[in-house]
């Protein structure tokens, strides 16, 4: 490592990291990666070296009332402090919704939680001494919500990078095993400080004061520089623990009296509380920026803490895939693998890139594919799937509360884990109306508590004669999670839905299909109480929006709601104007809205008009043509004899429009099914064209063919089936064929058996 940090040796750096890590000196810094094993062993280690009257460590200062509940032995990682602001009075102006959320979870092995273990063990008072999260909001000037902090300097710098390649390190993530990881519990406090402190101090050079003041990290220095300050006049022996990147502008800050700007944040919509987390939320290759990869494997290696820990996680993997046939000698060679190429790159130890590399080559058989049972258990078992608990001392916030109570009202099992079934007459009784109302509400917020599995569909457009829902419900700690992620939305269900539909409602500007469709989510959820301040999104987007498909989804999902009849005639008006001069779009999708806009309103004078106009346009599409032939005859506004005139100008036209005859059928059939059921003379054209087709034409228009086949019942294929019979002069007798007899069948399926078996032997697996 001397090699890489050859011109740490400076003297300017050496003077720092002395300043900074001297366990004679009254404050001691260390600095940390968040979530780290070896950073959280070295800050078990100082604690005990140091002895510290106190310990201060990064995180929100307004959070300090948390930690007993952090720290208590009800509390089981991961847990995560969550942090939300409410901008209603529009300070920031940062969008539509005014809604703030940050997330900093703890692991076991993550140094401030091992930090505030310790010194609560040890009866030494800690607290935090960063930002309140609104503070941080308010003073940086580029912030991203789910609130990034550190990581973002600690390996997206051009030093990082450089490290990375000149060790021969395919990322950072295999740098930072190699260097601290792997080395750190084999090396003394002080050595992996140095190392750490150098590393930080080099990648912190390629960011300017002007980046470190526009996202807030200069603010937060500052602020925890006075929070030191104050201990160091109160305590005798301080530790700091803090991200590295930031013990260098600490150093700085010493002595100096710097203030800032005064928040004009009002701290009652600020909010802070612990909730459950889970492995996978912590992962970094899930999109938690500040997390390392892998949070079961670091679990692991933070519970062993020895040289074979990769093997031992490779053992496990592969037990868990013996029915896939993997067998000792694999785990041998993957063992062999994992060790060798460990030495070969020159680690300590294998680690994390040793073992996925060793299963990918000993456990996968045959060509590499993401959906690779060994890759996916692979996967699974190094992300985990543990997921925390919170003390029941902990707060909740009011939605949370309101959740509860509402269960309770409607007396439905309050802390079961078993599913549960229910059946809601929903037209019927008041009481379940309101239930079905309730679990619509938590479904259209996300709450994974309950799910329909039966009843109307009215935004699908399926099962909508039915009179009845049944949902399947159950308690996890999941719901809860989800509620307090939530609950900067509001203090009831209710309230929270109905903000978030504000906030949906504000992203899908001047796309009306989709302003309908949550409309329509909210009016089934019951949040309907005044339509009226509903009006202006509905009829901004109707004049916003230009696309047909949109604008005939609109037509549809206002129908389905009470008192919005204004709003959908509306929409539906201007589809059909969109749809009379239309150009391009998928034809499929076209027709579906158009088929939609009929079943609104079937006589209507300017749906027939529409589709008139829409014949006279040079350029239409087949599929579209047909389906526009097929309503005008059900409209009775062309008979049948125009629209078989028509088809024949595809059967019997050039190559090209008999290429066109299924397409054009399908959309036909789309508007009109009777005509092909009970004109053979459809069929006639139809066989003509598949004669005279050769067989590369065939094939492109099979599909097409299938699809149009497809839209008709067992019975109706019957019927078409007779039809054709008639047309070949054939018998019934000939287009049946007997059933094979079930004796042969199960003979069939033990050849089968018999001939896997020998492929397994042979190491092949579906004769490969």
């Amino acid at each position: 490592m001397e090699v890489v940090f050859r011109s740490s040796q400076s003297a300017e750096v050496n003077a720092l990291f002395q300043r900074a890590y001297n366990l004679d000196h009254n404050v001691v810094y260390v600095p940390i990666r968040h979530h780290s094993p070896a950073c959280s062993f070295h800050v078990q280690k100082i604690v005990s070296l140091y002895k510290p009257d106190a310990i201060l460590i990064e995180g929100p200062i307004d959070c300090n009332p948390l930690i007993p509940h952090i720290v208590s032995a009800e509390s089981e990682t991961p847990i995560c402090i969550y942090c939300s602001y409410d901008d209603k009075t529009d300070v920031l102006e940062r969008g539509e919704s005014g809604k703030y959320r940050a997330y900093y979870p703890f692991l076991d092995y993550s140094p401030e939680l091992v930090a505030l273990r310790e010194g609560t063990a040890q009866s030494i008072p800690v607290s935090f001494i960063d930002l309140p999260y609104k503070e941080y909001l308010f003073l940086a000037r580029n912030e991203e919500e789910n609130g990034k902090y550190d990581e973002q300097y600690f390996r997206h710098s051009q030093y990082v990078r450089m490290l990375s390649e000149k060790t021969g390190c395919r990322s950072f993530h295999e740098f930072w095993e190699k260097y601290f990881e792997l080395q750190g519990f084999h090396m003394t406090s002080e050595e992996f400080v140095r190392q750490l402190f150098h590393y930080c101090y080099y990648t912190r050079a390629d960011y300017t004061q002007e980046m470190l003041t526009e996202d807030g990290c200069e603010a937060r220095e500052i602020h925890m520089a006075k929070e030191i300050e104050k201990a160091r006049k109160v305590y005798d022996k301080v530790l700091v623990i803090t991200g590295g990147f930031h013990v260098k502008g600490l150093l700085e800050l010493e002595g100096k009296q710097k203030k800032l700007s005064k928040s004009p944040l009002s701290k009652t919509y600020a909010k802070n509380c612990l909730m459950p987390y889970s492995f996978l939320e912590s992962d970094q290759t899930r999109g938690y920026e500040s997390g390392m990869p892998a949070p079961a494997f670091y679990q692991h290696i933070w519970e062993n803490r020895d040289e074979a820990v990769a093997e031992q996680f490779m053992i496990r993997i592969a037990r868990q895939l013996k029915a896939e046939g993997i067998s000792i000698a694999d785990e041998i060679e993957a063992a062999r693998m994992i060790r060798e190429l460990a030495l070969l790159r020159g680690k300590m130890q294998p680690g994390l890139y040793e073992l996925m590399d060793a299963v990918r080559s000993a456990f996968v058989k045959g060509e590499i594919s993401s959906v690779d049972k060994s890759l996916t258990m692979l996967q699974t078992s190094l992300q985990g799937t543990k997921r925390g608990k919170v003390s029941k001392e902990a707060d909740v916030p009011p939605l949370v509360h309101d959740f509860r109570a509402s269960v309770r009202s409607f007396r439905l099992p309050a802390r079961s884990t078993v599913p549960h079934e229910t059946i809601l007459d929903i037209y019927k009784k008041e009481r379940h109306q309101r239930l079905s109302q309730f679990f619509h509400c938590l479904t259209f917020l996300g709450v994974p508590f309950c799910e329909k599995l039966r009843g109307p569909n009215l935004a699908r457009k399926q099962n909508i004669n039915l009179m009845r829902e049944t949902w399947k419900y159950r308690f996890s700690a999941q719901v809860e999670s989800a509620l307090i992620d939530l609950s900067v939305y509001g203090g009831t269900v209710r309230e929270a839905a109905q903000e978030v539909l504000r906030a949906k409602l504000h992203k899908a500007k001047g796309r009306a299909g989709e302003v309908a469709l949550l409309l329509l989510e909210s009016y089934l959820s019951g949040l309907f109480s005044d339509f009226s301040i509903y009006i202006q999104f509905i009829e901004e987007a109707i004049q916003e929006d230009g696309d047909f498909a949109s604008m005939a989804d609109c037509a549809y999902y206002l129908s389905q709601i009470e008192k919005a009849n204004q709003q959908a005639d509306h929409a539906r008006h201007k589809a059909l104007s969109l749809f009379s001069v239309l150009d391009g779009g998928e034809p499929a999708i076209i027709v579906e809205k158009l088929i939609d806009l009929y079943t609104m309103q079937p006589a209507d004078q300017q749906f027939i008009e529409a589709l008139e106009l829409y014949l006279q346009k040079e350029k239409r599409e087949s599929q579209v043509e047909g389906a526009v032939f097929g309503l005008l005859t059900s409209l009775a506004k062309r008979t049948v004899d125009e629209v078989i005139q028509v088809a024949e100008g595809y059967f019997y036209g050039s190559g090209d429009m008999q290429k066109q005859a299924p397409i054009f059928l399908n959309g036909l059939l789309a508007g009109a099914k009777d005509i092909f059921l009970y004109n053979e003379s459809l069929l006639d054209g139809m066989s003509h064209v598949l004669e005279v087709l050769d067989e590369e034409t065939f094939l492109q228009v099979l599909p097409h063919l299938r699809l149009l086949f497809s839209q008709f019942t067992p019975l109706e294929v019957d019927t078409i089936a007779r039809q054709v019979a008639r047309l070949y002069g054939a018998t019934e007798e000939v287009i049946k064929e007997e059933a094979i007899s079930e004796d042969a069948l199960a003979y069939a399926m033990q050849l089968d058996r018999k001939a896997r078996e020998i492929l397994m032997r042979r190491g092949l697996e579906d004769g490969e």
